[in-house]
């Protein structure tokens, strides 16, 4: 690491990360290296160092801070990433590497919404067959317990 140089990780997977990817990537004094952990299907254009498939292959995430001197950790994993964020958290805390978790607001129903609650993707696919278009915002891994649906599916 050359003096005053900030190595930031990353850790990546939805579309603010690319956002982020970008701003940071221009800062003068920078290395920016972005984690992907394999899950992205097809990735942004992103600058910088990419692991597209997260540290498993370099020895793990905390071998990977400490050898890598990583000085900041921000962490835009998808808001249902309920493994990764806890770990990379306990490492920074145990190697004392600042972390920053990024969420976006949770929605809040408004007063014209008509929600629909449900507790599993299964669920949530058999409350959705009777729509003629559905928006999805949960990721390509999922979109197979939609297939029962007869309608248009975006996402």
């Amino acid at each position: 690491m050359k003096t005053g140089e900030l190595n930031i990780l990353l850790l990546g997977g939805t579309g603010d990360a690319a956002m982020i990817n970008e701003f940071l990537s221009q800062l003068d004094g920078v290395k920016l290296i972005t984690s992907l952990a394999g899950r992205t299907v097809q990735a942004s254009a992103l600058r910088g160092e990419v692991l597209p498939k997260g540290f498993a292959d370099v020895g793990g995430l905390a071998k990977f801070l400490r050898d890598r001197q990583i000085n900041l950790v921000v962490d835009m994993t998808h808001p249902f990433a309920r493994v990764v964020s806890p770990k990379t958290e306990g490492a920074c805390a145990a190697q004392g590497i600042p972390y920053i978790r990024y969420e976006r607001p949770a929605w809040t129903s408004q007063p014209d919404d008509d929600w629909i609650e449900v507790e599993t993707l299964f669920k949530a696919a058999a409350a959705c067959a009777e729509f003629s278009n559905i928006f999805l915002s949960i990721g390509v891994r999922n979109l197979g317990h939609f297939r029962i649906c007869r309608t248009n599916v975006l996402s």
